[in-house]
């Protein structure tokens, strides 16, 4: 055995540069493919956080109306929970999450943020057990003015010291209850504190009003009921009972809501949302990568085993079977292979911190993942399979003519692995070329208004109705702003949906449809088109008068128009919320206040200022910061009991599409591995290509020709491998893309750049690796070779 082992790492030192070209790919392509299984682990696990996790579901409304049609979300009324705790013993436990805005935190002089706060009910931790450093999990949420810290945060006001029973200025002084950790494995709920929702600042009859759905609601089946059977007693909810069955509840498995809430439109809460086809494609991704690698170190070898069958025809004439020559070759392939695998895990482990920061999540590798030994052993397997199939065959052929220049099969062999491997570059090209497209789409493409300039300013309604007239006009006096606006939202907001009555229909009809409120300003600050009409101002009377008698201006969408049939809006009244009614004054162009995954819905807007709660500034083009600062300096002036908090709405769009930007990173990362792993492939081809033809190509240079000609005689072959490879390829290639692309209500087109930038791309880097492999045989002496 021992002498076998040094007679293998002798064959393999004596051919070093092939060994570790086909170790390097093996091993790095491995490695990228165990990072996406821990990826994958990791995605999968989220939300698992016991043993009764299985139990626990999120309640979820399909509905279907005129205007906005069918949709489902998982926000919920605020008596739901209790409801169905109290009258149906499939429910053992129910509980409510409400995401709260920022709070002000205060410490002497100093204010700062708890950016994202949750009031939950006292069965908060039952359903979601977060590990509690300090505290108890019975009590901690039992008491009125206490309050839970997540561990970062706790450390940030309290150091590493235990800080329950200590008192912290959150809208009053507030009792540590404990300090929580979100478990390892990842939840879609990650509030940096938890309060009773005793605390919550809304009225009584807020949480008994059954007409509006603003929290999420999680209930925990009793044991050994299935899921179906509590589906089925939903319908019972005599509140929400429906003639039309135009609502519907259901329940969402926990450890779905993850990967599985691309359909779901409105989100009390959810976490880097994860999705299931991105999951699929990572694996492809991961699977093309181990079949590039196996193929590489397949050719690889082919060329080492031509190289190497002049020493088996003399081990042949001292006696060696063609058994012991066939073991040789075939023990070499599997001791390289469990080397690289090695070598591939120990590189994973080492990756996993700043792959963990690149993906956004903490990712986990087990080593002992029965999945991830399934894959290892799987490609042990095709490996020796694959990469010992030509060398058995020369080590079996090997004979006494030594000098015989016989590689039957050798280069058919080794250009199907390539033009196999050059298939699957190009889908991966293609794939990545078009995953950036659409990327650049979503971030680029026109959404109908202006968003650059423009800052969102967070304000207390307090401090707005008491002091808005006055920091209005400081605002606008102020060097470097050209505009400013205090209004209930931007453009960008989400979620606002209500019952709406349009002219000539009544409340039975059931018609919803989305609402922004907007003051006169904004609209022209955010250059919104009308189409039709004018805008509503806060100048003219009765444009905002809401109140007392109910009446006012709104705008309607495009979509709107057309979903209500009505080819003349103008002047038209639609109940906008019983008792108000607005006049329609102007029809805007239909823009985009979502991501580009969703259709604009039709949208009604309108102003009103009772419910003011943001400051809009659009600056003067050119630097910004001195303008920020006076803004901030005039702020703490007005307002020093909330910290200055304000965001660029075009960086707040761009927040959107996260999920898109990691899977791209992830994309790239691994479509360059998966390059360079089959560039290695070609220099074997290339190299044995040489090899075989060195007589060939001296004789042509002794007949004239030049090294260019030389170069394009082995060239010629790489271009009908990348041709055969985008035949095969692009089609797979447009597969992935297109069903990737089938969650976005809008996706971008393809162009000549995006169908051609991958086979050139493939094509450049082939011919410049077979350029770079050929160079010597192609300056070669034709005389040294033709004497030896």
């Amino acid at each position: 055995m021992m002498l076998w082992i040094r007679k293998t790492l002798r064959g393999l030192w004596r051919d070093k540069s092939f060994t570790a070209i086909s170790l390097g790919g093996l091993v790095v392509a491995t490695a990228s493919a165990v990072m996406i299984v821990a990826y994958v682990q990791t995605a999968l696990h989220w939300d698992q956080l016991g043993p009764q996790s299985d139990r626990v579901y999120r309640v979820v409304m399909h509905t279907i109306h005129q205007g906005l049609g069918e949709q489902t979300s998982a926000a919920s009324m605020p008596p739901l929970g209790p409801a169905l705790q109290d009258r149906f013993s499939d429910i053992q436990l129910s509980a409510r999450y409400i995401k709260s805005s920022p709070l002000p935190v205060r410490q002497g002089d100093k204010t700062t943020n708890l950016a994202h706060p949750a009031f939950v009910d006292s069965t908060f931790l039952q359903l979601f057990p977060f590990p509690l450093i300090y505290g108890d999990p019975e009590t901690a949420l039992n008491v009125s003015d206490g309050i839970l810290l997540r561990e970062d945060v706790a450390k940030r006001y309290f150091g590493d010291k235990n800080p329950v029973g200590e008192f912290i200025d959150i809208m009053g002084d507030c009792k540590v209850t404990g300090v929580y950790q979100i478990p390892s494995n990842g939840s879609h709920l990650n509030p940096e504190a938890l309060f009773p929702i005793s605390a919550h600042g809304a009225p009584a009859e807020a949480f008994e009003y059954w007409g509006r759905s603003w929290l999420a609601t999680y209930v925990m089946l009793a044991k050994g009921v299935p899921a179906e059977q509590a589906i089925s007693r939903l319908a019972e909810i005599d509140e929400l009972a429906t003639d039309d069955g135009s609502l519907l509840l259901d329940l969402q498995p926990l450890d779905a809501v993850h990967l599985e809430s691309g359909d779901i439109t409105h989100q009390v809460e959810n976490f880097n949302q994860g999705s299931r086809l991105d999951l699929t494609l990572l694996i492809s991704v991961g699977l093309a990568l181990l079949l590039l690698s196996s193929l590489n170190f397949a050719n690889l070898s082919t060329a080492r085993a031509l190289a190497r069958r002049t020493d088996w025809s003399i081990h042949r004439v001292l006696g060696a079977g063609r058994g012991r020559l066939a073991m040789q070759a075939v023990g070499e392939t599997l001791f390289l292979t469990t080397i690289a695998i090695a070598l591939s895990l120990l590189l994973a482990k080492l990756t996993v911190p700043g792959a963990s920061t690149l993906t956004g999540q903490v990712l986990i590798l087990h080593l002992t993942d029965p999945i991830l030994l399934s894959m290892l052993a799987a490609l042990l397997v095709f490996v020796a399979l694959v990469s010992a199939h030509y060398p058995l065959f020369v080590s079996s052929q090997a004979h006494l003519e030594l000098q015989s220049q016989t590689t039957v099969g050798a280069p058919r062999f080794g250009r199907l692995l390539v033009a196999i491997q050059m298939a699957v570059c190009v889908m991966l090209l293609f794939g990545l070329t078009g995953f950036m497209h659409q990327y650049r789409f979503l971030t680029h493409s026109d959404l109908g208004y202006r968003t650059d300039e423009i800052i969102n300013i967070h304000a207390s309604q307090r401090v707005l109705r008491q002091k808005g007239d006055f920091l209005l006009n400081e605002l606008r006096a102020m060097p470097g702003v050209a505009q400013a606006s205090i209004t209930p939202q931007s453009p960008i907001g989400f979620g606002n949906q209500f019952d709406v009555v349009p002219e000539g229909t009544s409340k039975s009809d059931n018609w919803i449809f989305e609402y922004m409120l907007l003051d006169g300003e904004a609209l022209t600050m955010f250059d919104l088109e009308l189409v039709q009409g004018r805008f509503y101002s806060d100048e003219r009377a009765g444009d905002t008068s809401w109140d007392p008698d109910h009446r006012g201006s709104v705008l309607l969408n495009e979509e709107a128009v057309k979903r209500l049939g009505w080819t003349n809006p103008i002047g038209k009244q639609i109940e906008v919320g019983a008792p108000d009614v607005g006049t329609v004054v102007g029809v805007v162009r239909d823009f985009h206040n979502y991501s580009l995954r969703e259709a604009i819905p039709p949208m009604v807007l309108f102003d009103y200022p009772a419910w003011n709660s943001r400051v809009l500034v659009r600056f003067e083009p050119g630097d910004h910061r001195a303008t920020l600062a006076n803004i901030e300096a005039l702020w703490q002036q007005e307002d020093g009991a909330h910290p200055f908090r304000w965001e660029y709405i075009d960086q707040a769009l761009q927040s959107r599409y996260m999920t898109e930007q990691r899977l791209i990173n992830l994309m790239s990362l691994f479509v360059v591995v998966g390059l360079v792993v089959a560039l290695f492939g070609i220099v074997g081809l290339t190299g044995y290509a040489v090899q075989r033809r060195q007589r060939e190509i001296a004789v042509r240079k002794v007949l004239g020709a030049s090294e260019i000609q030389i170069h394009a005689l082995l060239g010629r072959s790489m271009i009908w491998l990348v041709g055969f490879g985008t035949i095969i390829g692009m089609p797979l290639g447009v597969y992935g893309l297109s069903r990737w692309q089938e969650q976005f209500a809008y996706h971008a087109s393809s162009t000549i750049w995006t169908l051609s930038a991958p086979i050139v791309t493939l094509l450049i880097a082939a011919l410049l690796t077979t350029y770079l492999v050929a160079r010597r045989a192609a300056q070669s002496n034709p005389t040294k070779v033709l004497r030896s």
